[in-house]
């Protein structure tokens, strides 16, 4: 799908739009992408049904615009909380506690627009292209702080893949799924398995 460019003459304009993707963040979660109808987020935007379609064409739209807009704001978040060069000299061991905590912290913050975003992912393309984009960012970041704090791995890129699937798929199943395990307990496997197999290129 090809993204509308969005240009406001007016403030009064963006504003409204902006209240529409705010309501539309809490109704999907509350009611499931199906569940969910525009007369929802007219209702929770406190605006009428026919102003919300003078900006959107149907509710998948205004779904996919507003997983975009959080998105990328996770992912700025992300990225300032673990700049690969913010590791520079720390621990190996407060790397991967950082890691994990901003990982399993995104999942944690807000659960149901989690698994509605995750549920969509599986259906539609384009939420399956946002998400892959999404997961090819978390492993780049990944990979630049193995190249910096583990500069003797032979391939970042792939242990990044790998610590990225592990992680995300604990953080998953500890969050919104069986929930076998606690999210502390998770953590703590997660940080002795990672350590004792960077350990040897650590030290080496």
């Amino acid at each position: 799908m090809r993204k509308k460019q969005r240009i406001f003459q007016q403030e009064r304009a963006e504003r409204t739009y902006r209240s529409i993707l705010k309501a539309a963040a809490k109704v999907f979660p509350k009611k499931g992408f199906e569940g969910a109808q525009i007369p929802d987020i007219a209702r929770a935007a406190d605006v009428s049904v026919g102003i919300v379609y003078r900006y959107f064409d149907d509710k998948r739209e205004i779904f996919l615009e507003m997983l975009e807009a959080h998105l990328d704001a996770a992912r700025a978040e992300v990225a300032a909380r673990i700049s690969p060069d913010s590791f520079i000299g720390v621990a190996p061991e407060d790397v991967v506690t950082r890691v994990l905590d901003v990982v399993f912290g995104e999942v944690e913050k807000e659960p149901a627009l989690a698994r509605v975003y995750l549920a969509v992912s599986l259906t539609d393309k384009d939420v399956a292209k946002m998400r892959h984009d999404a997961e090819s960012t978390d492993r780049s970041v990944i990979a630049s702080i193995l190249a910096t704090t583990a500069p003797h791995l032979s391939d970042p890129i792939a242990t990044a893949l790998v610590i990225e699937r592990a992680v995300q798929g604990a953080a998953i199943d500890c969050v919104l799924g069986s929930k076998t395990v606690s999210v502390d307990a998770a953590k703590s496997s997660l940080k002795s398995m990672i350590l004792t197999w960077l350990a040897p290129t650590v030290q080496s």
